[in-house]
């Protein structure tokens, strides 16, 4: 019930911020799937829950993961007002946008109206278990001890977590969650089942910037006593890039940002013919073993208005912030907090006339 009680407080918070266009009650009625949350700009985080409001007045709130309890509470409808148990809604809280309910507040919450897809449950789990599915970018190995292999295709690693197939009415949704580390930690995005032949599943859910549908293709076929083997960069305690950081850039051990500057000053080729101005930012994880992985690059002009820079700079910073800024700490809790964390680390270039002038989180 702990993380029913999260998502009701969640609720609570955007209940008292935001004013958007108003929906009416009957809108409200029927399952609502957990999309996405957007915690920053660019930034979203999956929102693993489902509410389902029925034209008796009750709302059930579940998490979509199995083994996890469900929370019915009472909502109404007053003078254009929704109430869901205590929280009270002003009429013009939620948006809705198609398909798409959006709860406004410091972080919105999207949601997906459920289109109802009839599977058998027993019949797919038989279709899919044992096998290798695949896109261009992942592969999903799908164990019958309930672990799955998701191979990265761009980078190589394979990472390690666990899956469930979770039905809703009368769908069917593939939830991955946990890690190495703990089963029950952290899920991914919700993805629902639409179609599957022998050969390929027919999927919808969060394609990385939105909503949408794609197809995996049954690509291997796994051995009976073949087990998932994690290679290459893993998180450690997390499932998905940290969202918030444990501790800030001055309190790295050796990675301090002095230390950082004297690399880059003596690894980093000035290219004054450029003569590009703006900023270069990575943003990366630094994992439990101190290890740092995951790096996405973002390139902003000195309007701050996405540009593209020039390949002998940018590729000069990725080689130095990937192989020459190695000596990181891993991050901790703190106060009585001693868990070592994965932490989600920024590190912005100001670049001026392809000089760097600048160098800061």
């Amino acid at each position: 019930m702990v993380i029913i009680r999260v998502l009701t407080a969640i609720l609570w918070l955007h209940a008292i911020t935001g004013y958007t266009q108003s929906i009416t009650p009957a809108q409200l009625v029927g399952t609502w799937i957990g999309e996405s949350v957007e915690v920053d700009l660019n930034t979203v985080v999956p929102l693993p829950y489902r509410l389902t409001f029925r034209p008796d007045s009750s709302v059930q709130m579940a998490v979509m993961a199995n083994r996890l309890a469900t929370r019915t509470v009472r909502w109404q409808s007053k003078d254009r007002a929704v109430q869901i148990d205590t929280i009270k809604f002003n009429p013009a809280q939620w948006t809705l946008k198609g398909n798409q309910l959006i709860v406004n507040g410091w972080a919105p919450l999207r949601f997906r109206k459920l289109t109802n897809v009839s599977l058998d449950s027993a019949a797919v789990l038989k279709r899919i278990v044992g096998h290798t599915w695949s896109t261009d970018s992942l592969s999903y190995s799908l164990f019958e001890d309930g672990s799955v292999c998701l191979k990265n295709e761009k980078t190589g690693n394979t990472a390690l977590h666990f899956w469930h197939l979770v039905p809703v009415e009368e769908s069917l949704f593939l939830i991955i969650k946990g890690s190495q580390e703990a089963e029950d930690r952290n899920t991914h995005y919700p993805v629902q089942i639409t179609k599957i032949n022998s050969n390929t599943l027919t999927m919808q859910g969060w394609k990385g910037e939105h909503w949408g549908d794609f197809t995996l293709v049954r690509t291997g076929d796994l051995k009976p006593n073949q087990r998932c083997v994690p290679s290459g960069f893993q998180l450690c305690n997390t499932f998905l890039v940290p969202t918030e950081a444990k501790y800030m850039y001055a309190e790295y051990k050796r990675g301090r940002l002095g230390a950082i500057r004297r690399i880059v000053a003596r690894e980093f080729q000035p290219m004054a013919e450029a003569k590009q101005s703006g900023l270069v930012r990575f943003r990366f994880v630094v994992n439990c073993e101190g290890k740092a992985g995951m790096f996405e690059m973002m390139t902003l002009d000195e309007n701050y208005e996405r540009c593209q820079f020039d390949p002998r700079i940018t590729d000069q910073l990725r080689r130095i912030c990937q192989e020459k800024i190695t000596d990181w700490e891993p991050g901790k809790g703190t106060g009585t907090d001693k868990t070592i964390y994965d932490t989600s680390c920024l590190l912005t270039f100001r670049l001026k006339d392809g000089q760097i002038t600048e160098i800061f989180p």
